[in-house]
């Protein structure tokens, strides 16, 4: 196995998410820094995932502890936004929560009323397609046990 040189868990009090509860977010977070992962919020994802591309870092992860990726990653909802350039340069990514990119993230101070219903209303545009080509299948319960592989134990 190759070792990851990058680990980084993206939590950010100021912005929102969707089903994982912030004191939830936070204790993802604070388990991740004592495994070595570096915390960042939302503007330090951007510069991590700038510096992956611009500097062709290999083997790097992040994890979300929200799941609701940042605006700063999702510049547009296709697949030029950071985050694809970021996938398609061969960096990886571990997703809790919600189905990816049917919300997207925004600070919430400030946030006037008519973007907040952008944001929550962002899956419409299909950015879950767009950006990661994956078309959710909804189900109310899973078909089979969840089980933890032994390459992604060794993160945790």
């Amino acid at each position: 196995m190759i070792p990851l040189i990058s680990k980084v868990v993206y939590y950010d009090s100021k912005y929102d998410s969707a089903w994982i509860r912030p004191h939830v977010a936070q204790a993802i977070a604070f388990h991740f820094r004592q495994k070595g992962f570096t915390v960042v919020n939302a503007n330090s994802l951007e510069a991590f995932i700038r510096g992956c591309l611009s500097n062709k870092t290999e083997n790097s992860i992040i994890v979300f502890s929200m799941d609701k990726a940042p605006d700063t990653i999702l510049d547009d909802n296709d697949a030029s936004c950071l985050m694809r350039q970021y996938l398609d340069e061969g960096g990886r990514m571990v997703w809790i929560g919600d189905i990816p990119l049917w919300h997207i993230g925004k600070i919430q101070f400030g946030l006037a009323e008519k973007e907040r219903e952008a944001a929550a209303q962002y899956y419409q545009t299909g950015a879950y397609i767009q950006v990661l080509g994956v078309n959710p299948v909804i189900r109310t319960a899973a078909s089979e046990a969840i089980r933890i592989t032994r390459e992604g134990g060794s993160l945790v």
